[in-house]
């Protein structure tokens, strides 16, 4: 046999399996085949090739424009510690464990996917850790989260959907034995929530606690400390501040140097807060309009702003400073919001205006809407603020 006669074989009876169908013995009209397109889809290569799936599966932020429809669960993106009660049909505690609950984009930030993980399991001998997974995904068409969750060790693969229900999130399905779950997500804000987890024996009749956890989001690892310098977009001028540890809490220094009314200024300030980035003491010196400036702004441990000797009660609940004549402030609220991609918290703050120098309340919002980028809001003034990785 020619080495050829093989091919010759192979292409009569592909002819013959695509010959199209006679109507009254006459052939139809051959199909129109569009080319095939090489277009080959990107992926990510990683050296070790066992990880391509993971690594194609991650997505570092929220896909653009889906921010607010992913935001139900997209403010959870990040690390949270666990207290975690397991109750049995008595409602006695039958299990008290810390827990680690993460959350993460994936599927090119279309979709979430968490792992909550336990201490080890008493039964096992090899001490196998308690350990789970869910992938959550929102349906545009009805509405609806759709959310998977699993665990190997536990031998669970439940199916759930809901949604946002007020202030909650509120899921529903069925546990493998048939009996009906609610999931709920509570009380919850940027730093926080509480988890609760029902069962009903008599399809929604009555129901009963069987899980019930306490999360408080983990701050990220990093030392915190950094420094920069910028120029002033809207008139000329320059600016340079430092962020430092202290022993106590933390140290934002800088010196703004700018012209107003075609006169120089010069603004020193220095703003200590405590371990959890709440302002304590606020000092600014320099010169401004021709003349010499110097305020001191306190808080009180009860809350109470004092400037220059002052106390403004109208600032109380005021938690962050915010220099008007410098934007290094708005690093303050963004550490100890410690917002995950989509989620955003409104902010009351200690407003120093410039250039008299007088305290004002501010309602301000923070959106973060990429790992480096947040929407500041401050009444009607509306602004987008980039960040490092120190933020």
């Amino acid at each position: 046999m020619k080495p050829t006669s093989f091919l010759t074989s192979a292409k009569a009876f592909l002819s013959f399996a695509v010959l199209p169908l006679s109507v009254f013995g006459q052939p139809s009209p051959a199909p129109s085949l569009a080319p095939m397109q090489l277009q080959p889809p990107h992926i990510v290569l990683p050296n070790d090739s066992t990880q391509a799936a993971i690594e194609n599966l991650r997505a570092p932020n929220v896909h653009p424009g889906y921010e607010e429809k992913l935001r139900t669960f997209g403010q959870f993106i990040g690390i949270w510690d666990m207290d975690i009660q397991l109750f049995n049909k008595a409602n006695q505690i039958v299990y008290h464990q810390p827990g680690v609950w993460m959350f993460s984009w994936i599927l090119d930030g279309r979709a979430i996917q968490d792992v909550i993980v336990g201490p080890p399991r008493l039964d096992p001998a090899n001490g196998e850790r308690r350990i789970g997974t869910t992938i959550r995904y929102y349906d545009e068409t009805t509405k609806r989260w759709h959310i998977t969750f699993m665990t190997p060790t536990g031998q669970i693969y439940i199916h759930l959907q809901g949604g946002q229900k007020g202030d909650e999130i509120v899921l529903e399905g069925k546990d493998t034995d048939g009996s009906m779950l609610r999931w709920m997500f509570t009380e919850i804000t940027p730093g926080s929530f509480h988890w609760l987890g029902y069962t009903s024996p008599d399809n929604g009749k009555t129901w009963r606690l069987e899980q019930e956890m306490f999360a408080k989001r983990r701050a990220p690892v990093t030392t915190g400390e950094g420094s920069a310098w910028w120029r002033r977009n809207d008139l000329r001028g320059l600016e340079s501040a430092r962020l430092q540890r202290t022993n106590n809490g933390w140290l934002l220094s800088g010196t703004s140097a700018f012209e107003h009314a075609r006169s120089p200024c010069l603004l020193n300030y220095q703003v200590r807060c405590d371990e959890d980035w709440h302002t304590r003491l606020v000092l600014v010196d320099g010169w401004a309009d021709q003349r010499f400036v110097r305020h001191q702004i306190a808080v009180k441990p009860n809350g109470r702003w004092i400037h220059n000797g002052t106390e403004l009660a109208q600032l109380d609940g005021c938690i962050d400073i915010d220099l008007n004549f410098s934007p290094s402030t708005n690093t303050l609220p963004i550490r100890r919001l410690c917002l995950a991609v989509g989620a955003s918290s409104r902010v009351r703050a200690a407003w120093l205006r410039f250039p008299d120098f007088t305290l004002h309340v501010a309602e301000q919002s923070y959106t973060r809407i990429a790992t480096n980028r947040y929407e500041y809001r401050n009444g009607k003034f509306e602004s987008e603020i980039s960040v490092d990785s120190l933020r």
